[in-house]
């Protein structure tokens, strides 16, 4: 009985391994498409995020320029305004900064970008 079951454990191992040096073989394979289709995204993904931060800090600073308005014009609303209009102008410029190194790096050098990110989802 002893004997039947290591024979069969080593049949499953060796299905295993089989299997694994297939999946190996398929993944280097489809290596360098898949490092491709991941700096396409990466492109995407820092072009997209950089467009709408720009738009949030275009919107911060007309949102603080209302805020002086009307604290000129002696209006209480203007406060919080421009206290939150620039709190959040500050914020959204400093992801945009962020981001728009991530998109230059991506663009100028993207192995060194895709080499970066597969440390980071490693890591």
């Amino acid at each position: 009985m002893n004997d039947q079951l290591q024979a069969q454990l080593s049949q499953v191992l060796a299905q295993i391994m089989v299997s694994v040096g297939e999946v190996k073989d398929f993944s280097v394979s489809e290596l360098p498409d898949i490092a491709q289709q991941y700096i396409t995204y990466g492109i995407w993904k820092s072009g997209i995020t950089s467009v709408i931060l720009f738009v949030a800090i275009i919107a911060s600073v007309f949102v603080m320029k209302s805020g002086i308005k009307d604290l000129k014009n002696n209006e209480e609303i203007g406060i919080p305004k421009v206290m939150f209009s620039g709190f959040f102008g500050v914020i959204f410029g400093c992801f945009f900064i962020d981001n728009i190194h991530s998109f230059i790096l991506v663009m100028t050098a993207p192995k060194v970008w895709f080499i970066l990110e597969v440390k980071n989802l490693i890591s």
